[in-house]
């Protein structure tokens, strides 16, 4: 009986091992070729989710950019230009009563980085109700933008957070960018640069040349506003022109909240300021809540300024209201102390890195410069050399220690201490009756 048992359990046994041979054998003979997986969801040719390092040159490929940012946030990943591009023909100007066929949908959630390697992106056209429109929103902080110019381009936004020329309603480090967008603005937050930061970020090297007109409230000549975070904002430049035609509503109203560099800071935000120029210009109705560098500083909020010039044309105050710590402020300075050599000069800013004098014109950022006046034997117009953040006694001699005397005032306000002249000192020659028709 055991013997027919064991002989069954072999036949079973060796049954089971040749099905399972055959049907090996027939799924290597019939199995298919193998497919190649997909770069990515939308097939995009020059994206790879395994990549590093990706080139695009052509309006399409920055089009798949920003689709494919629905999907990913390229972190840890460098998207570079490696040509100019145009999204739109024609003059950005026209684009107002002429809208172009191509309309930009922003790149989102970005978190990688983006380097322009010295290109331009012109032509955009972004048009938006309700929602952020910029080149790129929401931001992710770890994200970093540079090295690229932004021209000839036009926004049309109403959303509560505004259009930005580079990014909005995010955070991130942005270095060596310069627009001129034109931005045609009926919600709140807009800024030249960045609109409504809410992560802690930095802004190196931007140049706003461009325009903003808004009808509500927040607008900032780099940044409109920053909210419960920290914000840097170094070497920067507003050229532009700003018009706010913003009306409170009623006396609690917060105001127009506008400012040639920033527009606002939250309660709790920080500011640090080093190394810039407000010479644009800004109109703006509700003057109470502006100022040519800085519109509202909330209470609980500091801000730090240090080596900031503003001309004296930029807007009738250079500060609006302020509820929290300031230290330092900006100097004020004539527009005509800022043309060509005089610029540097009359400012304390950096020329030796960032800062490039221009025949006829105010100080523009070195990397954007065309030719650069020399400016080999010039000497600084001020001397501050008789101060000393220590002292409490200071002596001045002649006209440029006291022309000096005007930015070592932005940083301290002398209170217990003593400067004393110790000469007489003429800062103009001739007869001031004469100078209302010829100023000195």
């Amino acid at each position: 009986m055991k013997k027919k048992v064991i002989v069954a359990v072999l036949c079973a046994v060796s049954a089971i091992g040749i099905s399972v041979l055959l049907a090996y054998l027939i799924s290597e003979f019939t199995k298919p070729e193998p497919v190649e997986k997909p770069a990515n969801i939308l097939e995009v040719s020059w994206y790879a989710e395994d990549g590093d390092e990706f080139v695009i040159t052509t309006a399409e490929e920055l089009r798949e950019f920003a689709e494919l940012s629905e999907y990913y946030s390229f972190e840890g990943q460098t998207v570079r230009l490696g040509a100019d591009i145009v999204l739109n023909e024609g003059n950005a100007a026209d684009f107002k009563s002429d809208p172009p066929k191509n309309l930009w949908k922003p790149i989102v959630n970005f978190a990688g980085t983006f380097d322009g390697q010295g290109h331009t992106i012109s032509g955009l056209y972004a048009e938006s109700y309700s929602n952020e429109s910029a080149l790129f929103i929401r931001t992710d902080y770890h994200c970093t933008l540079k090295n690229f110019s932004l021209k000839n381009s036009y926004f049309r936004t109403t959303g509560y957070v505004g259009s930005a020329s580079i990014m909005a309603n995010g955070g991130g480090t942005l270095i060596g960018i310069y627009s001129d967008a034109m931005i045609d603005h009926t919600g709140e937050n807009v800024g030249g640069i960045a609109s409504m930061v809410t992560s802690n970020s930095s802004f190196e090297e931007c140049w706003f040349d461009g325009s903003i007109t808004t009808t509500r409230r927040g607008v900032g000549g780099i940044v409109d506003g920053i909210g419960e975070t920290s914000a840097e904002i170094k070497h920067c430049l507003f050229s532009g022109t700003i018009v706010s035609t913003y009306i409170p509503l009623h006396y609690l109203d917060s105001g127009a909240r506008s400012g040639g560099l920033i527009g606002y800071v939250m309660n709790g935000g920080s500011l640090t300021t080093e190394d810039c120029l407000v010479c644009g210009t800004m109109k703006a109705e509700n003057y109470n809540h502006s100022g040519g560098f800085l519109g509202v500083l909330g209470g609980n909020s500091t801000a730090t300024v240090t080596n900031v010039f503003v001309t004296d044309k930029a807007y009738r105050f250079v500060l609006g209201a302020i509820g929290g710590s300031m230290r330092g402020l900006p100097v004020t300075i004539p527009g005509a102390n800022l043309i060509g050599e005089k610029g540097y000069a009359w400012t304390g800013l950096d020329f030796d890195r960032y800062w490039a004098a221009v025949d006829g014109g105010t100080p523009v950022l070195s990397r954007f410069a065309g030719e650069k006046l020399s400016l080999e034997g010039i000497e600084k117009a001020y001397d501050t050399g008789w101060y000393s953040e220590g002292g409490n006694n200071f002596v001045i001699s002649n006209a440029k220690e006291f022309f000096g005397l005007i930015y070592v005032s932005a940083m301290d306000s002398f209170e217990n201490k003593t400067i004393s002249l110790d000469a007489d000192i003429e800062l103009n020659t001739g007869f001031a009756g004469d100078w209302d028709k010829t100023p000195p």
